[in-house]
This record gives C-alpha cells, structure tokens and sequence, in this order.
C-alpha cells in the first residue's frame, strides 16, 4: 500500500505540473485513478481490481497511440 501511495504521489504531482506546463494530461489522470484505487483498496472493495486494469489497459492504449510501434 506504501509503494502504491508513493506511485501516486510522484504521478498526481508530476502530472499536475506538466499540465501546468502544456504537457500531456494522462499523468494527472493516471494518478489520480491510483488515488481511487488506493481508497478502493482501503475500504476493500472489488471495484478496485476493475479500475487498476482499466488503467493499465489505458495506459497500453495511450503508450500506443503516443508512439506506435516504435
């Protein structure tokens, strides 16, 4: 759970800031899914599972599209 919130913190901040700075959104989005995530796991909640592999199921999408096959 440490690991996670750590994860988190680094993708939520650094995110935010290269939004701040025109930069790609997913950051600030991946993280706070991790966000939910965590609190999901927190209260023990299956729906937890479901976001973390919506999220990397995202996240091999947005890889994708960002750079092909490269």
């Amino acid at each position: 759970m440490i690991a996670l919130l750590v994860l988190l913190v680094a993708l939520l901040t650094g995110g935010i800031w290269l939004a701040a700075l025109g930069g790609s959104l997913y950051y600030a989005m991946a993280g706070t899914a991790l966000l939910t995530v965590a609190l999901l796991l927190r209260s023990r909640r299956n729906a937890a599972q479901l976001l973390y592999a919506a999220l990397l199921a995202g996240t091999a999408i947005w890889a994708l599209w960002e750079s092909g096959y490269d």
